[in-house]
């Protein structure tokens, strides 16, 4: 998917599409802190941190735009996602948090792109709404 969305709206003007076709919803898989594996759908196009919130335990986040880095999760599968982008890389390299950090492996689940099935992801720590505020 391209930055915004160009790709997509190209795709649908030259396929003579009179609406907008509604997102595929994807499956996505997390393994929770204290070790349940949950299931939500989502639609494609979402970070991995709004697929979360359909999650008992959602992930909680200061910025929700990779500047704090508290939501760092552990891919197990990262098929289905976008590439890692410069931002996020950077953010990763100088996670303030003190957590050690290793893309691929980890990224931030607000700036991770579901862009297919085949996305697991383990979550590292849940900060409580204390430690947001």
């Amino acid at each position: 998917m391209s930055r915004f969305g160009v790709r997509r709206r190209l795709r649908g003007f030259f396929a003579g599409a009179d609406e907008p076709q509604a997102p595929a919803q994807l499956t996505v898989r997390f393994l929770t802190v204290d070790g349940r594996e949950e299931e939500v759908r989502c639609a494609s196009g979402q970070t991995l941190r709004v697929a979360a919130q359909g999650l008992r335990v959602p992930i909680l986040t200061r910025c929700a735009d990779g500047r704090c880095g508290g939501c760092v999760v552990e891919i197990l599968d990262g098929a289905g996602l976008d590439e890692a982008d410069v931002a996020e890389v950077a953010a990763l390299r100088d996670n303030p948090t003190g957590r050690s950090t290793n893309p691929p492996k980890h990224r931030l689940a607000c700036r991770a792109r579901l862009e297919g099935e085949g996305v697991s992801a383990r979550l590292l720590s849940v900060w409580t709404l204390e430690d947001i505020l």
